[in-house]
């Protein structure tokens, strides 16, 4: 029995030591898990539950800049003595447009 645990044990050190290159992408999803157990919502059931919303909201905004949504780019510049944040598009050429 000891000899059994001995290599229950020396598989799971290996196993952690080769996930050690990985750790970025496997916490990822960890955390997607802890969360779900949770009970909280994850960016993916976000997207779905706003994302018809907020295109709907966007679309008639990028039509008015002239640009397709989504935008290939996008840069969000935050202000901190004005208190505002700007939202910069770029539709795939190098010219980026004010959207909000």
């Amino acid at each position: 029995m000891k000899l059994y645990r001995f290599r229950v044990l020396l598989i799971l050190l290996a196993m952690c030591i080769c996930a050690i290159p990985f750790r970025t992408q496997l916490r990822r999803y960890v955390v997607a898990v802890i969360q779900t157990a949770k009970g909280k919502k994850t960016i993916a059931d976000r997207v779905v539950q706003f994302g018809d919303l907020v295109h709907a909201r966007l679309a008639a905004r990028f039509n008015r800049i002239g640009l397709a949504y989504p935008p290939a780019k996008l840069m969000l510049v935050g202000l901190k003595f004005e208190r505002t944040m700007q939202v910069w598009v770029c539709g795939g050429d190098a010219e980026w447009k004010h959207l909000l």
